[in-house]
């Protein structure tokens, strides 16, 4: 291989990890604790009603963020979804005020924060427990 063609496989690789970074980092993520979770948004009032129901798995770095106009109380429960699941309220000042961990699949008990949230993030159970997420933990979120 001459020189040439060295430098120009070498330049491809770099400009396709280049590609490679900017499109993971465009992509819509929290960041709690320095670990980044990717997240599909629900921002309308059908997405909530939906959420993770009827799925059967969630990637391990992979959630979904409820996002609220306003603060308000949120309550949440677990009907026809099939994946165990740590739920993280979040407030406006974008700090975790409560987290139910190890959610059971299929279950209608109502689960709730005691103060209002504006920001729901559903993840995995036991990441919570795994990263140390714990209540007052400052959330960054890039949508």
């Amino acid at each position: 291989m001459t020189f040439n063609k060295k430098a120009a496989l070498a330049l491809s690789i770099v400009i396709g990890l280049f590609v490679f970074y900017i499109t993971k980092s465009s992509q819509p993520h929290v960041s709690i604790r320095g670990h980044r979770v990717y997240i599909e948004i629900a921002d309308t009032h059908k997405k909530r009603e939906v959420g993770l129901m009827n799925r059967l798995s969630l990637e391990s770095n992979k959630g979904m963020l409820f996002v609220y106009t306003q603060p308000q109380a949120i309550y949440i429960w677990m009907k026809n979804t099939h994946i165990p699941l740590d739920i993280v309220w979040i407030n406006k000042h974008k700090e975790i005020i409560h987290i139910e961990k190890n959610t059971v699949p299929m279950s209608t008990e109502i689960l709730a924060a005691n103060t209002h949230a504006q920001y729901i993030l559903e993840i995995n159970a036991g990441l919570c427990d795994l990263y140390s997420f714990n209540k007052g933990d400052k959330v960054i979120i890039n949508l």
